[in-house]
């Protein structure tokens, strides 16, 4: 089997705070973004981001798109799930 190279490198939440910014979301905290992105993950969130996008070949968000709604809908899908597991599971 032919392995592909992993190519992207690690970036900090510092880091990530800076690049969603520079991509047009508004944030009003960075700690709080920074804590989020360290704890829960960029990548798990960007599923929630992408939904934002204006254009997703540049990765630019639409105007007024901030990280506080992001996770309104990072919370609300979480909440959602619990709900639909515990039912499932009954």
């Amino acid at each position: 089997a032919t392995r592909i190279p992993f190519i992207k490198a690690y970036s900090t939440p510092q880091e990530l705070v800076q690049l969603l910014k520079a991509r047009g979301m508004e944030i009003t905290d960075e700690e709080k973004a920074q804590h989020y992105l360290s704890h829960i993950g960029y990548y798990r969130l960007s599923a929630y981001m992408t939904i934002a996008f204006y254009s997703k070949e540049q990765h630019l968000f639409k105007q007024g798109v901030t990280f506080s709604k992001v996770m309104m809908l990072y919370r609300f899908d979480k909440k959602l799930r619990l709900l639909m597991f515990n039912e499932i599971e009954k």
